[in-house]
């Protein structure tokens, strides 16, 4: 299975117009080689840990490593991609709902605990997981883990997740970064789905380097302690690639996209009430004044009457 998921997979990245991936292993000092260093193979860790930054990041992983995942409750609802998703053993969570829960109950502060520390049941199956492939080297699938629990622009590295880290056991870290066109970039997500799919596909080429970095060997303060344990895994990764932290959540972002559609709602009504005041007759009722006004996260937009 895996290798036909490793091939079909390499044919969708072509299809895509990912015709350069670079695969490059950072030695401890910071040198790179488009070589795996010596003792490679033989490395031992409980699972991948990487940024995350377009749904393309699960097709390009499946067609080198064909890992198992940590998804949203959603895809294992998809047509194929469901039966797929569920053949690799992933594990599902239902974030926004676990979000939802804690903002009833403690506000935005508790939000961003719940994200935080990614839900305690999940935690504990990926612990579980984990402490098996390490310490037992079972024959379960790897995990690949985004401990940023959601996609970024590929320009920052978000707050880690504690669930990656909790098992105490070393993990593998790797950090993309893509290269889009002028026109479109498979690192922007504020648009639905199936239309960043469909400019996906329209770009004739993209390209993607993934860097393989030292294996990371938790101390026992970092065992003991999975949020420093995390952080100094995210730190590991701004030294080596260069890409800078930030400290916005998932409830910010979840804020963000909500600001984005209100105002993308709010400027369709002023388009057609725009549009029906043109077709008004002097003394009309001005409903189309009407429906040109709008709110949206605290700012009013109102379509000019002269």
């Amino acid at each position: 299975m895996a290798f036909w998921g490793r091939f079909w997979t390499r044919m969708v990245m072509y299809a895509l117009g990912f015709w350069s991936i670079k695969w490059v292993y950072v030695s401890p000092d910071g040198s790179t080689s488009a070589k795996p260093p010596t003792g490679f193979q033989e490395r031992r860790f409980g699972g991948y840990v990487s940024n995350h930054c377009s749904w393309v990041d699960i097709v390009l992983y499946m067609s080198r490593l064909f890992p198992s995942f940590v998804a949203k409750k959603e895809v294992s609802k998809l047509p194929l991609i469901g039966a797929i998703s569920k053949a690799m053993q992933c594990l599902f969570v239902d974030r926004e709902a676990r979000l939802a829960a804690a903002t009833a109950e403690g506000g935005k502060a508790a939000a961003d605990a719940a994200a935080a520390g990614g839900g305690q049941g999940m935690a504990q199956l990926v612990k579980e997981r984990m402490e098996r492939k390490y310490s037992l080297n079972s024959a379960e699938l790897p995990m690949m883990l985004f401990p940023e629990g959601t996609t970024t622009n590929n320009k920052y590295l978000m707050p880690f997740k504690r669930g990656a880290f909790v098992a105490g056991v070393p993990v593998q870290p790797l950090v993309l970064k893509y290269r889009g066109s002028p026109r479109f970039s498979p690192t922007w997500d504020a648009m639905p789905g199936h239309l960043h799919i469909l400019l996906t596909m329209t770009e004739l080429s993209f390209g993607v380097t993934v860097h393989v970095l030292p294996l990371y060997e938790p101390s026992q303060e970092e065992r003991e302690d999975p949020a420093l344990y995390a952080e100094n895994v995210r730190q590991m990764m701004v030294k080596y690639t260069k890409i800078p932290a930030c400290e916005d959540t998932f409830a910010d972002k979840l804020e963000f996209f909500k600001y984005v559609t209100g105002r993308m709602a709010e400027e369709k009504k002023l388009k057609q009430g725009q549009g029906g005041k043109q077709g008004q007759r002097p003394g009309g009722s001005g409903k189309g004044d009407e429906a040109a006004a709008g709110r949206n996260g605290g700012v009013t937009v109102h379509a000019k009457t002269s």
